[in-house]
């Protein structure tokens, strides 16, 4: 998604759109002797805390390791107490944080997804390889 911006010569503001393809609106403003700024935006990348804007902090998860034996495990660490955590390949498990950090061991070989979710922190994705 994207917003154009439009001002007039001497930079006033006079029209904010948000569109998938701004193309034909920015056009129609440059014709009328408007300049114009597109914006890429990413709502994902925001929220609205205390009616002001502010970006979402990167997750503070971290894994211990992108690699492991089968019958290996890892530790999630900094998971916050609700936060929902799911794994998905081979075996699919989802599970809430309880504020300490998670073991979770693989007993089969392939490979895994592992999102943690709480908001208002960006998702953390993490790949993981079980192989000999």
């Amino acid at each position: 998604m994207e917003i154009l911006v439009a001002a007039d010569a001497d930079g006033r503001i006079l029209h904010v759109a948000q569109a998938p393809d701004p193309t034909e609106l920015k056009q129609q403003h440059e014709a009328q002797g408007h300049q114009t700024v597109t914006i890429g935006w990413d709502s994902r990348a925001y929220y609205v805390a205390d009616g002001r804007l502010q970006q979402r902090p990167d997750s503070p998860v971290t894994v211990s390791a992108a690699k492991i034996t089968p019958g290996g495990d890892i530790t999630l660490s900094n998971v916050a107490e609700g936060a929902a955590v799911s794994i998905t390949g081979p075996v699919t498990v989802s599970l809430e944080g309880d504020g300490n950090p998670i073991r979770l061991g693989f007993p089969l070989p392939g490979l895994y997804s592992i999102a943690v979710t709480n908001w208002p922190d960006r998702d953390a994705f993490f790949q993981l390889e079980v192989a000999e």
